[in-house]
């Protein structure tokens, strides 16, 4: 695979002579780029890093729900995002969400009887108390990429999912199965597909300038599992 040559610092004298430096590394090259002109005080163009559209198919699970994603495409946090999951008929409405690291999930219950959402996963470890109908909805600010499964404390049956993608590069699969990625980074990238309940599958892909990606992926069978309550053990179960 050729060296990428994304971004070059040029280095122009007194005189007007022109020295180009290149910086490979998509994840490096603008910073590197950047202090290697600030130390020498000279001046700093940069072509743009290629962006480059990911396309791809893959067969649709029955609940018609999957997303593509890129994982190593740099973590960025959103800022001044706000979805809710409502709590309402005894269920989690919606049942499933994908968001930006960053996001705020508000959860309010609409129910005359107590709920108590609480998630242990690992990117997501919260317990936000017993609700009423008519108490403030509390919130969560979802800040690490990753699967969080979501519950209550008093009715088992409800769940919720929510994937947390690390960058904005994440799409919904089209109803016939196909996908695209859009203005992708160049280099060496992890293309990411999941559906609720399922596990994550994945490929790697290079994006480079002039080659268009394709690339496809076959999601592994959802099954949701039974679960315990947040202090671990099992619903019902006396403490």
């Amino acid at each position: 695979m050729s060296k990428p040559r994304d971004v070059v610092v040029v280095r122009v004298s007194e005189k007007g002579d022109r020295e180009d430096e290149h910086f490979h590394s998509p994840e490096v090259q603008i910073e590197a780029a950047r202090r290697w002109a600030r130390d020498r005080g000279e001046r700093l163009a940069a072509s743009p890093i290629p962006e480059i559209d990911v396309s791809g198919k893959l067969p649709l699970p029955e609940s018609g729900v999957a997303f593509v994603y890129v994982e190593n495409a740099g973590n960025r946090l959103v800022h001044g995002r706000t979805i809710e999951i409502r709590q309402s008929n005894q269920q989690f409405q919606p049942r499933w969400a994908v968001v930006q690291q960053g996001t705020e999930i508000r959860f309010p219950n609409l129910d005359s009887t107590y709920h108590n959402v609480f998630s242990t996963s690992p990117n997501a470890n919260f317990d936000l108390g017993l609700l009423r109908v008519g108490d403030p909805g509390k919130s969560v600010v979802f800040n690490q990429p990753g699967v969080a499964d979501i519950y209550c404390n008093q009715h088992p049956e409800m769940s919720a999912t929510v994937l947390v993608v690390p960058n904005p590069f994440f799409t919904q699969v089209a109803p016939d199965g196909s996908f695209t990625l859009s203005g992708v980074t160049g280099g060496r990238r992890k293309i990411v597909a999941w559906t609720p309940h399922a596990e994550l599958v994945s490929k790697w892909v290079t994006v480079e300038p002039g080659r268009s990606v394709s690339v496809s992926l076959e999601l592994g069978k959802s099954e949701e599992r039974a679960h315990l309550d947040k202090t671990g053990r099992p619903y019902g179960s006396y403490h």
